[in-house]
């Protein structure tokens, strides 16, 4: 996982921990920091290809995991962002991706995620 501030000057990590295999942001200083916008931008290659906003979500995100070879090299099968805190408009990105390929004039290619 990676972990990044766009602006350090007024921008602020925003603190994880990893419990019962489910990564979990720090909502509590999202809510309490007034002064920082608080980012991250989390690379994942999980064991299985799904992202659930919650351990008890009703709307889980589930792909065919693809392997880390597959892979663009600048990205990873799941990236999280988050921009919070003293954020303006606060914004979470749940993302997914498929195999990289280069696609010959004529040819397709097709990822699929399933939302429930």
């Amino acid at each position: 996982m990676e972990f990044t501030a766009w602006s350090p000057e007024k921008d602020k990590v925003l603190n994880y921990d990893i419990t019962d295999g489910f990564l979990n942001f720090d909502a509590a200083s999202a809510v309490n920091d007034k002064e920082h916008t608080l980012t991250s931008k989390t690379f994942m290659h999980p064991a299985q290809g799904l992202i659930a906003p919650s351990p008890a979500t009703i709307f889980p995100e589930e792909a065919d995991l693809v392997p880390k070879d597959k892979l663009h090299a600048d990205h990873s099968f799941v990236e999280i962002y988050k921009f919070t805190g003293a954020a303006e408009f606060p914004l979470t990105e749940l993302e997914m991706h498929g195999p990289y390929v280069t696609l010959k004039p004529g040819e397709s290619m097709s990822f699929e995620e399933n939302w429930s």
